[in-house]
């Protein structure tokens, strides 16, 4: 009996310890803005709170990024999701450096006067059967942990040295990386006149 005690209180303090670490460096890397803070998915797109419209109305995802598949894939038990690692190579940096920025705050300062960045995150969408759909919209694509952590993984050159750091994964990231097909979307309904993201919105972007 006292050993079941000790294995609980065990377990339990090893729980606490877990959150005080998380909490404790949860300060020190990048951040989402205050804005996007307990807002739905639904909603940030909708309201287009990461302003990636005006993104995908000038280029396409081809001249934002390359993209190159990791060596390895992977599915679900049910073959349902499929997930593997993708390295995106940032080609319009201003860009990106501008989304990121409106975004997120607490990035490093370097980052801002890299000459090459690559973004490496661990990429899940739906499947049948263990295949991929072809649809972009009902592949549901997304950013999901990588080694344990729910972030991305952001390395950047300045000269010759290569710095490291990461950044949560979010919506804003999913919408600039696997959000084109989405916003194509998104402009056709407003050009249609069947959302009115003006008068539907009233969060400060």
């Amino acid at each position: 009996m006292k050993s079941k005690k000790m294995k609980h209180y065990a377990k339990k303090a090893a729980k606490v310890a877990a959150v005080v670490i998380a909490l404790k460096f949860s300060g020190c890397g990048a951040v989402l803005q205050e804005r996007l803070m307990g807002v739905k998915k639904r909603e940030i797109t909708y309201c287009d709170l990461c302003s990636t419209q005006d993104i995908y109305n000038k280029y396409r995802a081809s001249e934002l990024f390359s993209v190159k598949d990791g060596c390895a894939e992977f599915m679900n038990s049910d073959g349902d999701i499929v997930w593997g690692i993708k390295d995106f190579e940032i080609k319009k940096k201003d860009v990106f450096l501008d989304f990121l920025k409106r975004n997120y705050k607490k990035l490093p300062k370097k980052l801002f006067r890299a000459d090459k960045i690559i973004v490496r995150g661990n990429v899940a969408q739906k499947a049948v059967n263990g295949e991929t759909t072809g649809d972009p919209l009902s592949a549901q694509k997304k950013f999901i942990s990588l080694g344990g952590e729910y972030a991305v993984s952001v390395r950047y050159k300045t000269g010759n040295k290569w710095e490291k750091t990461s950044i949560p994964a979010s919506t804003c990231l999913n919408q600039f990386f696997l959000g084109e097909a989405v916003f194509e979307s998104r402009k056709q309904l407003i050009e249609d006149g069947v959302i009115n993201p003006e008068e539907d919105c009233k969060i400060e972007k």
